[in-house]
């Protein structure tokens, strides 16, 4: 009895905390990479503008705010974690994050829209645009490596610099915390039907490998476009096949 009633009295000690301490606070378990311009509500439900996260210096996402509210039984698990949502100008997301000692992120249920061009996704070529849906993403983080990945990611509305739609697809990965990661690419509808998988490797690359072809034979300008990626076989399809480095 007294040992529960010493964790009863921890807890309801904890909710105080919680509710009362500035959100400014939470800076102190997060990990050095992640910086706030400016803290704003409590430690239980607060806020950040201008959240700036960064990997090693590789790489930085930048939000212009991030709400959230914090569960507090993970705080007697010494970790935190919080049901967020997040802003930036091209688009939203909220999910639910757990930063553990050491600096380890763990996300689930992430889900959001942005818009897509070379800053969201810089291997995309140069004047490509659309819009990007993540549905249910999840991810492990841990000392600059990807541990876990699962979710399904939506590109709507592709177009190439020259204003050429390239439609609708879906990029979907089975949960798995085994590299290398493999999603499957898939078109949604449009005028190019793609077969392909697409692999994280935990070297920080990726690499796709598939086929495609112009649904409509007659697109002659989508053809052309397509030919100087891969020429066309009897039936149309072509390879499709790229690769790159996460910097």
């Amino acid at each position: 009895k007294a040992r529960r009633a010493v964790l009863l009295g921890l807890a309801v000690f904890l909710l105080v905390l919680l509710f009362v301490l500035p959100a400014s606070w939470v800076a102190a378990v997060l990990p050095t990479g992640v910086q706030c311009g400016q803290w704003g509500g409590s430690v239980w439900r607060g806020q950040c503008i201008d959240l700036k996260v960064s990997d090693g210096g590789r790489s930085t996402v930048t939000l212009d705010s991030l709400h959230w509210q914090v569960t507090p039984l993970a705080l007697l698990r010494f970790s935190l974690a919080a049901d967020f949502q997040g802003a930036w100008p091209q688009g939203a997301a909220a999910g639910h994050i757990v930063v553990r000692p050491g600096g380890s992120i763990r996300l689930r249920g992430l889900t959001g829209r942005s818009l897509l061009d070379q800053k969201f996704f810089a291997a995309l070529p140069a004047g490509w645009n659309g819009s990007v849906d993540l549905r249910e993403l999840e991810l492990d983080w841990h000392a600059g490596s990807l541990d876990r990945l699962g979710g399904v990611l939506g590109v709507n509305d592709l177009s190439d610099a020259r204003g050429v739609a390239l439609g609708n697809y879906r990029l979907e990965f089975a949960p798995s915390s085994t590299l290398p990661f493999t999603g499957q690419l898939r078109d949604t509808g449009g005028p190019v039907e793609v077969d392909a998988s697409l692999q994280l490797t935990a070297e920080r690359t990726w690499s796709l490998e598939g086929r495609m072809r112009v649904r409509d034979p007659s697109a002659e300008l989508l053809n052309r476009r397509l030919d100087m990626l891969s020429a066309a076989d009897a039936s149309g399809w072509r390879r499709l096949s790229a690769a790159g480095h996460f910097n």
